[in-house]
């Protein structure tokens, strides 16, 4: 697992700037070229150490070491002059970009200005091959010296999302883990049934929930904004999905409930439909 993966999958996404700074901006297809360049310089290294502003040399570095296999180290360039020698010397061998170097890692083609300059020393690899460091961050000092936090890059790719690959390695995404049903020991994507609840005429809005259920752990509840007769709905997403999958119980209401920024609140789903679940069963009731 590597973060260069997140850019690799941007890289397809067309000429829409991914990153700016300063007026000038690359997209993810020209972050890609110029972070496989870096990571060829960056590969006889053990460590990258950023010494920067806000740069656009910022994420080419950070991806280049993540595709030449190595972390990056970004150092506070605002430290006194001791402190930074300091930090600099934890990592023998290691590369040092400092701002008058930045400039060449846009420049994917020039090799006739150093990317930056070398620590003197041999080092070694931080965190070992099997549970790479992608990047090794320092807290401040102000009260002891410097600790290193390390950031692993299944640490920077845990979103708890979950997603599928079809035949034709294409990616979907299906919603957060932390939102799958788990009824009989299968898992169950809500945004599965969503799509096709969405699509069955009068349904404007729709949102699936597990609820408990003493005999399968958990069963599928599906609440809708809209009108449509309950048994027709079930037997709608049933013709498209495994019976596993259809709604045991629908449930209408006027409105869904979201933040200001119009995110589903699936928590507050979950504790009105716990609360309504030992009412006598019914295949559809409103929840206002």
């Amino acid at each position: 697992m590597n973060i260069s993966m997140i850019l690799e999958m941007a890289a397809s996404a067309g000429d829409r700037p991914a990153v700016a700074a300063d007026g000038a901006s690359l997209t993810a297809a020209e972050l890609l070229g110029l972070a496989r360049a870096a990571a060829d310089r960056f590969g006889r290294y053990p460590a990258v150490l950023y010494l920067g502003t806000n740069h656009l040399a910022y994420p080419v570095a950070l991806f280049g070491a993540a595709l030449a296999g190595v972390p990056l180290v970004p150092l506070n360039y605002r430290l006194g002059q001791e402190q930074l020698d300091a930090l600099i010397d934890r990592h023998p061998g290691a590369l040092v970009l400092r701002q008058e170097g930045l400039d060449p890692l846009l420049r994917a083609a020039d090799e006739s200005v150093p990317a930056g300059s070398v620590v003197p020393g041999a080092g070694e690899a931080i965190g070992g091959q099997d549970d790479p460091v992608a990047v090794l961050l320092y807290t401040s000092g102000t009260t002891a010296a410097p600790k290193a936090a390390l950031l692993r890059h299944r640490h920077l790719l845990a979103t708890r999302d979950r997603g599928r690959l079809d035949a034709d390695g294409y990616l979907f995404i299906e919603g957060r883990a932390d939102d799958t049903i788990i009824r009989g020991g299968e898992n169950i994507a809500p945004a599965e049934i969503e799509d096709v609840l969405l699509a069955c005429p009068g349904i404007s809005e729709a949102a699936v929930i597990g609820v408990a259920d003493p005999e399968w752990g958990q069963r599928v509840v599906a609440v809708v904004v809209g009108e449509g007769v309950p048994e027709e709905i079930r037997q709608w997403v049933k013709g498209r999905l495994r019976s596993s999958k259809t709604p045991e119980t629908i449930v209408f209401r006027p409105e869904l409930p979201k933040t200001e920024t119009g995110k589903l609140l699936r928590r507050v789903l979950q504790a009105e439909l716990e609360v309504s679940r030992h009412r006598p069963a019914e295949r559809a009731f409103d929840l206002l």
